[in-house]
């Protein structure tokens, strides 16, 4: 059966704020190449939506793929407008961990996106562990574009798809409100 619309994951906006124009130079490599980060928990299928979008390798063949043991990096050039580097990072990296270098992997990266398994409920893991990314990424670069992809919506009904976005972008805008604003967090 071809993909519809209707089949496609969700790409949602959740930059802590919204998120200033990209000044030039900033969130790009040294070469120019603006950096996307990939990044979530583990077996959210962040190596798979690349081998899909960019190489065209089936997407029952992502089966067999090898989890990600290090950051791989991707020059990804399919026109002459079209330039850019994708990080993959395996899952579930430790942002807290001492060792985890935030400065190296955030500090010219213009995107954020967060990988969130639409079947894998609940989220509370996921979208505990999206708060301690985005936090640390927005503290070191806050330039960064910050986005969650709800992938593996493809076997659920179009209410369910609806029902998750919702679900997940309502808890996002909760977990990312700054403390301390009651005025948001209740409104009379």
């Amino acid at each position: 059966r071809p993909r519809t619309s209707s089949d496609a994951d969700v790409l949602l906006d959740a930059s802590p704020a919204p998120s200033p124009r990209v000044a030039a130079g900033s969130g790009s490599q040294p070469d120019g190449q603006p950096r996307i980060v990939l990044l979530g928990p583990p077996n959210t299928g962040k190596s798979s939506i690349m081998q899909v979008v960019f190489y065209n390798l089936p997407p029952q063949e992502t089966l067999y793929l090898e989890p990600t043991q290090g950051i791989e990096r991707t020059s990804i050039a399919n026109s002459e407008f079209m330039h850019f580097e994708i990080w993959d990072c395996p899952g579930g990296m430790d942002v807290a961990d001492p060792s985890f270098e935030a400065d190296f992997l955030f500090g010219g990266c213009s995107t954020l996106v967060y990988v969130i398994d639409a079947q894998n409920t609940p989220y509370v893991h996921a979208l505990d562990h999206f708060v301690r990314v985005v936090s640390v990424a927005y503290a070191i670069n806050p330039d960064i574009s910050c986005q969650v992809f709800i992938h593996k919506t493809d076997g659920l009904s179009d209410d369910q798809k609806v029902t998750t976005q919702r679900e997940i972008m309502s808890q996002v805008q909760v977990l990312l409100e700054p403390e301390g604003d009651d005025e948001k967090a209740h409104p009379g």
